[in-house]
């Protein structure tokens, strides 16, 4: 009977410790698909789809992922070589949001200008 007693406590304390766990979540969030632009936050895990594209000019250029939405997905410069070879091609890509500030000489602010790290391709 003490056995039974015992076991059935053991079992009643992993149900009660093991319990948060599952109401609380993962920590690791899934990346948002095609996520709205403007309410992507930094550090954000997101996976987007578009056209990739140099802009700029010869001598300051960048290699973006243009969304079906005609926003642009800044390439980190660490990036750039791996995915050059499929400029003014279709992908999907999923990476990790850096927001860097854009402003003007004159002081005019823009939006932050959305850089994808840590890339992978999706598709």
């Amino acid at each position: 009977m003490k056995a039974k007693f015992a076991v059935l406590t053991v079992m009643l304390v992993v149900a009660v410790t093991a319990l948060p766990m599952f109401a609380f979540g993962s920590r690791d969030k899934e990346p948002a698909a095609n996520p709205d632009w403007t309410q992507v936050k930094e550090g954000d895990r997101v996976i987007v789809s578009g056209k990739i594209r140099l802009v700029g000019s010869a001598v300051s250029n960048s290699l973006v992922l243009t969304d079906s939405s005609d926003k642009d997905w800044y390439v980190d410069d660490s990036e750039r070589e791996v995915l050059a070879r499929m400029e003014q091609r279709e992908a999907t890509l999923s990476g990790v949001v850096r927001l860097e500030p854009l402003k003007f000489a004159d002081g005019t602010e823009l939006p932050d200008k959305r850089v994808l790290t840590g890339i992978e391709l999706v598709k």
